[in-house]
């Protein structure tokens, strides 16, 4: 799943990266612990294909709930649920993230979850595929890849930069014809380290939330994810 995340930080960045008409009309502030229900960026394009940046809220009112908000969905079944797929066909988008929060379980239930961060240091932000109704936005998730799995065995779908036209597109409304857009993330292209636990507060903020604590030694329960350099050339389909 993915239920916190890094919101962009710069405004002239998100606009460079995503190639924007306009920024978004509400400059949320720096939030380095997006949580549920709060408001987020999200990327459209308009009717004449300008790619916009909006706010909306984070979660989809609960067809069956109007008290629930439904974070994620999981694009492997997303164009199967009635809930989701009109929207997973017409209303997509991406949520742009600096990183995203993930807790590694150990095996003892008595010990503490760790909390990790993941980012790109190939990406500026990373593109999340998401899908909206009104102004409310959900995250798709996919399974982890072989490298993340070790953290959590779900994670946030990325879109590669080459397939956002298509993404964004109304006009792409075959189920397997989108899904083709969306290939798992490569191993090199996320990296993560260990962070504190002052990011399980909601709370919380502040730029340390992200910041690397001590390296954790390989053992059944917890391992070590290098923080390092890694060769890439891009994220595609291939």
């Amino acid at each position: 799943m993915c239920g916190r995340y890094v919101a962009p930080t710069d405004l002239a960045q998100l606009s460079q990266v995503f190639e924007l008409a306009n920024l978004p009309e509400n400059d949320l502030g720096v939030n380095y612990n997006v949580s549920p229900s709060q408001a987020v960026y999200a990327i459209f394009v308009d009717h004449a294909g300008s790619r916009q940046a909006h706010t909306m809220q984070w979660g989809l009112t609960a067809a069956w709930d109007s008290k629930q908000k439904i974070a994620n969905a999981r694009s492997e079944t997303v164009d199967t649920k009635s809930s989701f797929k009109e929207l997973f066909l017409k209303n997509r988008c991406l949520v742009p993230m600096q990183g995203y929060y993930e807790w590694f379980r150990p095996a003892d239930v008595a010990k503490t979850k760790q909390p990790f961060f993941i980012y790109s240091q190939q990406m500026k932000l990373l593109p999340v595929a998401g899908i909206y109704r009104d102004n409310e936005v959900t995250i798709l998730t996919t399974s982890a890849n072989k490298k993340l799995s070790r953290i959590h065995g779900r994670m946030p779908v990325l879109v590669p930069p080459k397939n956002w036209v298509n993404w964004l597109s109304s006009s792409v409304q075959s189920a397997h014809s989108i899904k083709e857009l969306i290939p798992q993330v490569p191993d090199e292209l996320l990296v993560a380290h260990p962070v504190g636990v002052e990011v399980n507060n909601s709370r919380s903020q502040g730029k340390e939330l992200i910041a690397p604590i001590g390296s954790l030694v390989a053992t059944e329960d917890i391992y070590r994810i290098n923080h390092e350099d890694f060769s890439f050339e891009e994220f595609s389909n291939e």
